[in-house]
Protein backbone atom coordinates (compact mmCIF):
# COMPACT_ATOMS: atom_id res chain seq x y z
CA UNK A 1 0.00 0.00 0.00
CA UNK A 2 1.31 3.44 -0.91
CA UNK A 3 0.64 6.89 0.56
CA UNK A 4 -2.01 7.64 -2.08
CA UNK A 5 -3.81 4.38 -1.26
CA UNK A 6 -3.86 5.22 2.45
CA UNK A 7 -5.23 8.70 1.72
CA UNK A 8 -8.02 7.18 -0.42
CA UNK A 9 -9.00 4.82 2.39
CA UNK A 10 -9.04 7.64 4.97
CA UNK A 11 -11.12 9.90 2.71
CA UNK A 12 -13.62 7.18 1.78
CA UNK A 13 -14.23 6.05 5.38
CA UNK A 14 -16.74 8.82 6.27
CA UNK A 15 -18.54 8.28 2.97
CA UNK A 16 -18.98 4.56 3.62
CA UNK A 17 -20.05 5.31 7.20
CA UNK A 18 -22.73 7.65 5.85
CA UNK A 19 -23.84 5.09 3.22
CA UNK A 20 -24.28 2.65 6.10
CA UNK A 21 -26.34 5.27 7.92
CA UNK A 22 -28.53 5.49 4.79
CA UNK A 23 -28.97 1.72 4.77
CA UNK A 24 -29.83 1.79 8.49
CA UNK A 25 -32.44 4.47 7.78
CA UNK A 26 -34.04 2.29 5.10
CA UNK A 27 -34.11 -0.71 7.44
CA UNK A 28 -35.60 1.36 10.27
CA UNK A 29 -38.35 2.61 7.94
CA UNK A 30 -39.17 -0.92 6.80
CA UNK A 31 -39.18 -2.13 10.42
CA UNK A 32 -41.16 0.94 11.60
CA UNK A 33 -38.44 1.36 14.24
CA UNK A 34 -38.94 4.77 15.85
CA UNK A 35 -36.14 4.22 18.39
CA UNK A 36 -33.59 3.53 15.64
CA UNK A 37 -34.76 6.60 13.70
CA UNK A 38 -34.27 8.68 16.87
CA UNK A 39 -30.63 7.55 16.87
CA UNK A 40 -30.12 8.55 13.23
CA UNK A 41 -31.55 12.09 13.30
CA UNK A 42 -30.21 15.07 15.21
CA UNK A 43 -32.47 16.63 17.83
CA UNK A 44 -33.64 19.28 15.35
CA UNK A 45 -33.73 18.70 11.61
CA UNK A 46 -33.47 21.46 9.03
CA UNK A 47 -36.08 21.35 6.27
CA UNK A 48 -33.76 22.91 3.73
CA UNK A 49 -36.28 23.97 1.07
CA UNK A 50 -38.60 25.55 3.64
CA UNK A 51 -35.73 27.17 5.57
CA UNK A 52 -37.04 25.97 8.95
CA UNK A 53 -36.04 23.38 11.51
CA UNK A 54 -38.37 21.00 13.29
CA UNK A 55 -37.97 18.57 16.17
CA UNK A 56 -36.90 15.12 15.03
CA UNK A 57 -39.94 13.54 16.71
CA UNK A 58 -42.21 15.44 14.32
CA UNK A 59 -40.22 14.28 11.30
CA UNK A 60 -40.03 10.69 12.52
CA UNK A 61 -43.77 10.53 13.15
CA UNK A 62 -44.37 11.64 9.56
CA UNK A 63 -41.80 9.23 8.12
CA UNK A 64 -43.28 6.28 10.00
CA UNK A 65 -46.78 7.23 8.91
CA UNK A 66 -45.56 7.39 5.29
CA UNK A 67 -43.77 4.04 5.60
CA UNK A 68 -46.80 2.35 7.14
CA UNK A 69 -49.05 3.64 4.36
CA UNK A 70 -46.97 1.95 1.66
CA UNK A 71 -46.36 -1.28 3.53
CA UNK A 72 -49.82 -1.85 4.96
CA UNK A 73 -50.50 -5.57 4.75
CA UNK A 74 -47.39 -6.40 2.70
CA UNK A 75 -43.76 -7.12 3.46
CA UNK A 76 -41.37 -4.49 2.11
CA UNK A 77 -37.59 -4.87 2.02
CA UNK A 78 -35.13 -1.93 2.06
CA UNK A 79 -34.02 -2.78 -1.49
CA UNK A 80 -37.58 -2.12 -2.65
CA UNK A 81 -37.22 1.52 -1.54
CA UNK A 82 -33.73 2.28 -2.84
CA UNK A 83 -30.85 0.66 -4.66
CA UNK A 84 -28.62 -0.24 -1.71
CA UNK A 85 -25.52 -0.23 -3.92
CA UNK A 86 -26.20 3.21 -5.39
CA UNK A 87 -26.53 5.53 -2.41
CA UNK A 88 -24.79 8.73 -3.52
CA UNK A 89 -22.72 10.65 -0.98
CA UNK A 90 -21.11 14.04 -1.73
CA UNK A 91 -19.72 16.91 0.31
CA UNK A 92 -22.16 19.79 0.60
CA UNK A 93 -19.60 22.37 -0.54
CA UNK A 94 -18.91 20.39 -3.73
CA UNK A 95 -22.56 19.73 -4.52
CA UNK A 96 -23.66 23.31 -3.89
CA UNK A 97 -20.58 25.07 -5.31
CA UNK A 98 -22.64 26.96 -7.91
CA UNK A 99 -25.76 27.76 -5.88
CA UNK A 100 -24.47 28.16 -2.33
CA UNK A 101 -24.91 25.86 0.62
CA UNK A 102 -28.37 25.92 2.23
CA UNK A 103 -28.69 27.80 5.51
CA UNK A 104 -27.82 25.66 8.52
CA UNK A 105 -25.76 23.19 6.49
CA UNK A 106 -21.98 23.15 6.90
CA UNK A 107 -19.40 22.86 4.11
CA UNK A 108 -18.24 19.48 5.39
CA UNK A 109 -21.72 18.00 5.83
CA UNK A 110 -22.33 15.07 3.54
CA UNK A 111 -25.30 14.94 1.19
CA UNK A 112 -26.99 11.56 0.74
CA UNK A 113 -29.25 10.76 -2.20
CA UNK A 114 -31.20 7.55 -2.69
CA UNK A 115 -32.13 6.00 -6.03
CA UNK A 116 -35.33 3.96 -5.88
CA UNK A 117 -35.76 1.08 -8.32
CA UNK A 118 -37.65 2.30 -11.40
CA UNK A 119 -40.76 0.35 -10.46
CA UNK A 120 -40.85 1.99 -7.02
CA UNK A 121 -40.12 5.66 -7.81
CA UNK A 122 -43.61 6.89 -6.94
CA UNK A 123 -43.79 4.76 -3.80
CA UNK A 124 -40.43 6.00 -2.53
CA UNK A 125 -41.38 9.64 -3.19
CA UNK A 126 -44.24 9.31 -0.74
CA UNK A 127 -41.85 8.70 2.18
CA UNK A 128 -40.59 12.00 3.59
CA UNK A 129 -37.37 10.48 4.93
CA UNK A 130 -36.33 9.21 1.49
CA UNK A 131 -35.39 12.68 0.36
CA UNK A 132 -31.99 14.26 0.01
CA UNK A 133 -30.38 14.00 3.45
CA UNK A 134 -27.69 16.18 5.00
CA UNK A 135 -25.49 14.26 7.42
CA UNK A 136 -23.03 15.74 9.87
CA UNK A 137 -20.07 13.34 9.81
CA UNK A 138 -18.08 12.35 12.88
CA UNK A 139 -17.79 9.57 15.43
CA UNK A 140 -21.60 9.38 15.53
CA UNK A 141 -22.90 10.89 12.29
CA UNK A 142 -26.43 12.24 12.37
CA UNK A 143 -28.96 13.51 9.87
CA UNK A 144 -29.18 17.29 10.36
CA UNK A 145 -31.17 18.28 7.28
CA UNK A 146 -33.60 17.06 4.68
CA UNK A 147 -34.67 18.42 1.30
CA UNK A 148 -37.78 17.23 -0.53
Amino acid sequence: MQVGDIRAVVVSAPYEQVRNLGRALLQALVDHDAARLQDLFSERVIFVLEGISKPRTELIDGCLKDARSISYGISVQPAALADLRAIDVSRADALYAQTGIPRGIRNDDLVVRFHPPQAQVETARRITCLATLFVRPGASPSIVGIAR
